[in-house]
């Protein structure tokens, strides 16, 4: 880290929503994907731009903590700023850079009402977080609160990507995932590490959003509020942590429980429905029944879920193949057309796509 100019903030106002564009926490080196959220085409605005110390501060003390005191922020020497973003439905996209090293504490307003989460994707550099007790690099992605201290050391080579969700959209999020009586505050795995399901469906779910064309027909709310709903939803069930596997136990009955946990440990077989029956002595019928009632989907539907993700995952980490084609057959998929059809609905992307990705990530973090 080079010579730091420091700068000292404090300000008190009226307890409101903070914004977060500063407190993107997150790591890495190069872009990769398609998003290029400093293309004059992108739907990411031109926020705020500058290499000056003074213009910074005041803009951080006028735009960026209204609700925050105590504000502290070291700039290194060569500042070169550039802050993006946009909004859809209630959901706000940012993306930062700030040309030089930055350390940064603060102390949010304890009075804020609605405390937004942050998941934050990693473009470039690397970001110490110390009150996470985390260090993020390429690719990483994080999901924290505004709730509170932090103190942040940012290389100068550091970029993002964030998205902002309100608490209340958070709650709504998580109570898709587990039902309308979950009560209390959601609670999950601050870092998603590069390359994991979580990072890159982060990093795809920010793309889609940036691609998403400005409808100005008077319905064009409603379909913003829908694809914001989806991709928090998304989002949540590739992120670790969300998913709560005790949830319906409880509740499920014996043979559905039992039909499910066979599932889980012999997917790799490639059971068929007569087998499972059989593992917990039902007839077919009945588990079919049993599975549509107390798990929404037929067993069939049930392993196909768990075979496209177990596809997802080996082309995530390289396993069992060098191409598409031959994982696919590893999962027991023997039609591709239709393999890709139902990877595309699932994942928002061809698996050609997913395995692209891996490993220009893997080759940048070589």
């Amino acid at each position: 880290m080079g010579a730091l100019a420091e700068c000292t903030i404090s300000y008190s106002g009226e307890s409101g929503t903070p914004r977060a564009h500063f407190m993107n926490i997150v790591s890495a080196p190069e872009a990769h994907g398609d998003i290029k959220p400093w293309s004059p085409s992108s739907r990411f605005n031109n926020v705020f731009q500058t290499s000056n110390h003074q213009a910074a501060e005041h803009f951080f003390l006028r735009d960026l903590v209204p609700s925050a005191c105590n504000v502290r922020l070291k700039f290194g020497s060569n500042i070169n700023i550039d802050i993006r973003t946009f909004d859809f439905s209630s959901l706000q996209l940012s993306a930062i850079r700030y040309g030089t090293e930055l350390n940064a504490s603060f102390q949010i307003g304890q009075s804020t009402a609605d405390k937004p989460w942050i998941f934050s994707y990693s473009l470039g550099g690397q970001c110490f977080g110390k009150r996470l007790k985390i260090q993020t690099n390429a690719g990483d992605a994080v999901l924290f609160r505004i709730d509170g201290p932090a103190d942040f050391l940012l290389s100068s080579d550091y970029q993002a990507l964030t998205l902002m969700v309100s608490a209340d959209d958070m709650t709504q999020a998580y109570r898709s995932l587990h039902g309308n009586d979950f009560a209390g505050t959601p609670e999950l795995d601050t870092l998603a590490v590069a390359g994991s399901p979580a990072a890159l469906t982060l990093l795809r779910t920010i793309t889609r959003l940036a691609e998403t064309p400005r409808y100005r027909h008077q319905a064009a709310h409603r379909l913003e509020r829908g694809i914001k709903e989806a991709a928090l939803l998304e989002i949540l069930m590739n992120w670790p942590g969300a998913i709560l596997p005790t949830t319906q136990d409880s509740v499920l009955p014996a043979s559905t429980r039992l039909a499910r946990d066979f599932i889980h440990a012999h997917i790799k077989d490639l059971p068929t429905v007569s087998d499972i029956a059989a593992s917990c002595r039902i007839g077919v019928r009945a588990l079919d029944r049993g599975f549509k009632k107390n798990l929404g989907v037929s067993p069939l539907q049930y392993m196909l879920g768990l075979r496209l993700q177990g596809v997802h995952d080996d082309l995530i980490a390289n396993r069992n193949g060098n191409t598409v084609t031959e994982v696919a057959i590893h999962w027991g998929f023997s039609n591709l057309g239709i393999f890709a059809a139902r990877y595309r609905e699932r994942f928002g992307e061809l698996p050609s796509q997913t395995l692209l990705q891996s490993r220009q990530l893997r080759q940048r973090l070589n």
